[in-house]
Parts: structure tokens; sequence; C-alpha cells
């Protein structure tokens, strides 16, 4: 019985874990999306000028 109340607590940790590395993931999903369109927007901006 110890041992499965260990496991369910590492199980716990490893859960909490992945959710704060998945938050972390979205945010620099954004931050490379809009990264994205930025330079688009630029390269755009510059094939106008030319």
């Amino acid at each position: 019985m110890d041992h499965l109340e260990r496991s369910n607590k590492s199980q716990e940790r490893t859960a909490i874990a992945l959710d704060g590395i998945n938050r972390s993931l979205n945010v620099l999903e954004g931050r490379v999306d809009r990264i994205e369109k930025h330079t688009l927007k630029n390269k755009n901006t510059e094939r106008e000028d030319e």
C-alpha cells in the first residue's frame, strides 16, 4: 500500500510538471507566431519598397 501511495504522489508531481511545460510551450508558440507575423509583414513591406 505504501508503494502505491508513493507512486500516486510521483504521478501527481509528474502531471503538475507536464502541465507547467504545456503552459510554457503555449506561451512560446504564441511568441513564435507573433515573430512570424512581424517578419512576414516586414518582408512584404520591403518588397513593396523595391
